[in-house]
């Protein structure tokens, strides 16, 4: 039976949706990415690029801090709080479903 060892640009990395993902960064951090349209300093051109939301230990807490962060709550379809607790909500279930899934 043969090892495979990742090479720096083969890194473990989980899609969570479209626009957000979950990398190792090192061997002690993952990394939440969420891709944004930002302007490219030289040319002043908007791409879109993946840009780094937090540092964690784990896989579980980098999950975690995506539901702290609000990164999967559309502000835009909030007006009320039971609109917010309702996106919350919907977050909260598709991460469980997607840690049950691992």
């Amino acid at each position: 039976m043969t090892e495979q060892v990742k090479t720096p640009k083969d890194k473990w990395e989980l899609q969570v949706t479209d626009t957000i993902k979950i990398q190792q960064f090192d061997d002690k951090n993952f990394v939440i990415q969420q891709l944004k349209e930002v302007t490219h300093p030289k040319t002043r051109e908007t791409i879109r690029s993946y840009i780094n939301q937090g540092y964690f230990p784990t896989v579980s807490k980098a999950l975690d801090g995506i539901l702290n962060k609000d990164l999967m709550v559309d502000l835009n379809r909030v007006s009320e709080l039971k609109d917010y607790v309702r996106e919350v909500r919907k977050a909260k279930a598709y991460i469980r479903d997607l840690m049950e899934n691992l």
